[in-house]
């Protein structure tokens, strides 16, 4: 059978249930610093994570303890030659090569722009009047 609680017992573990929130609100809530707590207790912080001297083992205990992968680098099986070379002078030599017989720009004269664009107005239909779509239409169906 269940057994019954005294009054007491009751209020006890109510105060104490009420304790037990408050604890919980608090510790979801964050504590409000200002600026200068915040950066001190970042110091005190790194000041320890330095007195740990987390930052590794140092050089002189390695020797003998790795191995060397630099150096050799393979493309399609062959090794890659790394060394660096100064192609500049092939390369003005390619691009005097390559203009010689191009011309890359020209002036043009007015007359010769006059000139231009009187051939191309020559090649041009005269003032044909311009015909809408549906005209246009029925002059296709006549044809087929």
């Amino acid at each position: 059978m269940a057994s019954l609680k005294s009054f007491d017992q009751f209020v006890a573990e109510m105060d104490r249930a009420a304790e037990i929130e408050k604890d919980i609100n608090t510790m979801g809530t964050p504590e409000e610093r200002t600026e200068k707590e915040a950066d001190k207790e970042a110091e005190t912080v790194q000041q320890k994570n330095e007195a740990k001297d987390e930052s590794g083992i140092p050089a002189e205990d390695l020797d003998g303890k790795t191995k060397d992968v630099s150096g050799k680098i393979e493309f399609d099986g062959k090794e890659v030659d790394q060394t660096a070379h100064d192609d500049s002078k092939e390369l003005e030599a390619d691009l005097k090569d390559e203009t010689k017989g191009d011309v890359i720009a020209k002036e043009v004269t007015e007359s010769e722009e006059t000139e231009d664009a009187e051939k191309k107005s020559e090649l041009e239909p005269k003032d044909e009047p311009k015909k809408t779509v549906s005209e246009l239409l029925k002059e296709c169906y006549e044809q087929v």
